[in-house]
């Protein structure tokens, strides 16, 4: 299955329902299911966090760049992950999608680290 390797503190709020678009300079042409991955921080290794859809991809000159719209977005069970660059192809095709109550501890446990990384960076 594809993968793209997202930044913690956008995986956040794509997982809390804030985000349902994703920016990038470049366009793609794939409609489907993807695996979202979480890049790598000082504090953890990447992983796969959740599985969407990619349903549309328009330019937008407003803003400059490529806008994927995101739907059906779904936790799913931690699955360690090597990232890459791009939308890739990731070798895994068996996740499970984890319950409401899980989910929730999964957005609170990246939420906490994202919350140490700042601090950290402000030396408090």
């Amino acid at each position: 299955m594809k993968c793209l390797m997202i930044k913690p503190k956008w995986v956040t709020q794509i997982l809390n329902g804030l985000k349902d678009e994703e920016y990038r300079t470049w366009p793609t042409n794939y409609r489907g299911d993807f695996l979202i991955g979480c890049s790598s921080t000082k504090f953890t290794n990447a992983f796969i966090a959740a599985v969407a859809e990619i349903t549309d991809c328009e330019y937008s000159e407003k803003k400059g760049v490529y806008v994927w719209q995101l739907a059906n977005i779904r936790p799913v069970k931690p699955i360690p992950i090597k990232g890459q660059l791009r939308l890739f192809e990731s070798g895994i095709n068996d996740y499970e999608v984890i319950t409401d109550e899980e989910g929730k501890a999964a957005y609170d446990a990246a939420t906490w680290i994202i919350k140490q990384q700042k601090e950290k960076r402000k030396g408090v």
